[in-house]
């Protein structure tokens, strides 16, 4: 039976008090509503308060506004309450109302609140002495109590030939459900855009509601609790790391995980209240205390171009979610999002919030260990190296429409399995805070000693991580340099016998190199020191005593690495 709004996942106990607190001072209920006419021409708007002056909330009791499994969670990680902390100062949210505004969600990072009212009333709003600021984020109404389900209909499935067993070998994770961390214990939260099929798909997610393991569910987009709807987007992005059906070979990262299911987008348009949504999301998962917030959505372009972003607020400081995203990576959850599928269009780089710091963002790769196509890429703005991680996104084997598995690509699908691994990893090792979990994944993955901007610090290993976890030191746990780029490739690739050929550009030719070959666990196997590149074609390396696989050429130069991709063949 699915428990929603349980806030205390620890017991399993259904806290109806805590659930009236939550509804009141977070939001996740209409406020009070008031009559408008019918003629008003309604549109959504973030009213943003100037202080929190007076509030009715102390430091002192902080259980007014956060769940015990929250604060449990803060406790671990020495993580302190502060006043940002604080609901917005509910007199303040009155009198907006009193307005003639209707009152939905409040944001406590944000010091603000979603309304719905007539834009006639903005000029009022604005003279309130305890109002910053109105921003328009969506026309017309939309936050009503009644919705229509929208579902596609079933499809049907696929020959049951498909299997998550590639996908999971990545990342290691037989090892880890062989050590028996499957995700038991953490709480994850999905932001997507409709869980159609979630509760019919008894195969794949019968376990999570025979156990009890969905413990909140809320449309943000609607104002209501059913979030089996529209499409079925968040449902595939769930079982990959929720699923768990080996009958039907589909078996998620972590399938002992408790889920919150949110939905944040706005399938019938693109306007930036769908970051506020993941704002308001981000906090109602704090408040329950999630460990892991995944969400496979990202942000350039709006249907109002008045709200588009620009490649410069790629800083993880200026796009609303992305300002979430930090927020709740202070408040020591692991924040997981998807690259963005925008590679090969004009935008090409990273969508937000994945620029934020402190969060992972997640590129794909191919059955070849190559980059997607389709995998936006980065830097940040300001430099940083993103995406952060990769796995694999493209023919990703998902659940289908009500049964069966089919296969979809898409760094949305590989952002959740990586929420899976993060969940199973963070069991195994309960002591870690959020960051030093992030770090350990990086470290672990393929190319963590040169990561680049295509893939990141590459392909993580449960494996690898439990290594470093048992034998590092802080002198080790340290991030690897940006790589630099350059124009070459590598041929004939894959390799029939490990004979391979550089072929370099301009920037290169002449330059003497540092030569290294690794493997996909990280280990260094070959190296050569002053090769010279030349522009000939006799820039040939023999890597035929290597067995047959993937592995990663990196040549180092004084001003810094780059690598590249090849294969042996078998």
């Amino acid at each position: 039976m699915e428990r929603t709004f349980d806030f205390d996942t620890c017991n399993g106990t259904h806290q109806i008090k805590w659930a009236q607190r939550f509804a009141t001072y977070c939001g996740l209920l209409a406020l009070i509503m008031l009559p408008l006419a019918a003629q008003a021409q309604l549109n959504r708007y973030v009213v943003h308060f100037a202080n929190k002056a007076n509030s009715p909330y102390s430091l002192s009791n902080p259980s007014e506004f956060l769940s015990q499994r929250a604060l449990a969670r803060r406790q671990a990680q020495e993580i302190a309450i502060t006043e940002a902390d604080f609901p917005p100062n509910p007199a303040y949210v009155q009198q907006v109302q009193e307005a003639g505004a209707q009152a939905f969600f409040t944001s406590r990072w944000f010091n603000a609140v979603l309304v719905q009212m007539d834009r006639n009333l903005i000029q009022n709003i604005e003279a309130l002495d305890f109002v910053d600021s109105v921003e328009f984020v969506a026309p017309g109404p939309r936050l009503n109590i009644r919705t229509v389900r929208i579902k596609k209909e079933p499809k049907k499935p696929t020959l049951r030939k498909q299997n998550t067993a590639f996908q999971n070998d990545l990342l290691d994770v037989p090892a880890m459900h062989a050590d028996g961390y499957t995700g038991h214990g953490k709480l994850v939260a999905v932001f997507d855009g409709g869980f159609a099929h979630v509760d019919t798909h008894r195969e794949a997610f019968g376990h999570l509601f025979d156990s009890g393991r969905i413990v909140s569910t809320y449309d943000f987009v609607a104002n209501n609790v059913d979030v089996y709807k529209y499409d079925a987007h968040g449902t595939r992005c769930l079982g990959t790391f929720a699923a768990n059906a080996p009958e039907i070979n589909l078996v998620g990262t972590a399938p002992n995980v408790d889920v919150a299911l949110y939905v944040t987008e706005d399938v019938q348009g693109e306007h930036i209240i769908e970051e506020y949504n993941w704002l308001f999301a981000a906090e109602a998962a704090d408040s329950i205390g999630a460990d892991v917030i995944t969400a496979s959505v990202g942000y350039s372009y709006f249907d109002d171009a008045r709200m588009n972003h620009r490649l410069a607020d790629l800083d993880g400081r200026t796009a609303v979610s992305s300002r979430a995203a930090v927020n709740a990576a202070r408040r020591g959850m692991v924040v997981i999002t998807s690259a963005g599928n925008d590679g090969s269009a004009p935008w090409q780089k990273i969508t937000v919030p994945a620029d934020a710091d402190s969060i992972l963002a997640i590129g794909s790769v191919t059955s070849n260990l190559e980059r997607s196509w389709f995998s936006s890429y980065g830097p940040t703005a300001d430099g940083r190296v993103k995406p952060d991680l990769s796995c694999l996104g493209s023919s990703t084997v998902l659940p289908g429409n009500g049964s069966g598995t089919i296969t979809g690509s898409g760094t949305s699908f590989a952002a959740p399995q990586i929420a899976g691994l993060v969940a199973g990893f963070w069991q195994a090792n309960p002591d870690l805070r959020a960051q030093d979990v992030i770090l350990y994944l990086k470290l672990s993955a393929t190319q963590r000693n040169a990561p680049d901007t295509l893939l990141g610090y590459g392909i993580p290993s449960y494996t690898r991580a439990q290594e470093l976890r048992l034998t590092s030191t802080e002198e080790v746990l340290q991030p690897a340099p940006v790589t630099i780029d350059q124009d070459w490739k590598l041929y004939p690739n894959p390799s029939p016998d490990g004979q391979i050929s550089i072929e370099v550009g301009p920037a290169l030719t002449g330059k003497t190199v540092q030569l290294s070959i690794w493997n996909t666990q990280g280990q260094q196997v070959w190296t050569q020191s002053n090769f010279l590149l030349s522009s000939a074609a006799a820039n040939v390396i023999d890597a035929g005593t290597l067995p047959g696989g993937t592995y990663i050429l990196r040549l180092d130069l004084p001003e810094g690495s780059t690598q590249a991709r090849f294969i042996i063949q078998d």
